[in-house]
């Protein structure tokens, strides 16, 4: 038995009721996502940013930071901000360095093939 809308669910007739109505819930928790979808997209098309705003971050101090050695949290207590944040901001940095590395590399490696013509 539903004890706040007193639909007795042992009898036929009052499990069809509990049904609808829990289909009629689902119904409007569906409408509802679909509403937020479609309002995200148009915000999105308008520029608006979704989402929490990225943590204002000095890179240099990170970068001169991660060259003295200090640890994660020590940085993440100078620039007060999260540890995982400083881990993140740190692969970010690392994999700008082996791109730029890496094309260089490649550039030296692969000379440009001279044309037969």
């Amino acid at each position: 038995m539903v004890l706040d809308q007193s639909i007795d669910t042992s009898t036929p007739a009052g499990r069809l009721l509990f049904h609808v109505l829990g289909s009629i819930a689902e119904f409007e928790r569906d409408l509802i996502c679909e509403r937020t979808r479609v309002g995200m997209r148009a915000a999105k098309r308008r520029g608006a940013r979704i989402g929490r705003p990225e943590a204002a971050v000095d890179r240099l101090e990170l970068v001169q930071g991660i060259r003295a050695g200090a640890s994660v949290s020590a940085l993440a207590r100078r620039l007060g901000i999260a540890r995982s944040t400083v881990r993140k901001l740190m692969a970010d940095e690392v994999a700008k360095r082996v791109s730029r590395e890496g094309s260089r590399q490649h550039a030296i490696a692969q000379p440009e093939a001279a044309t037969p013509f």
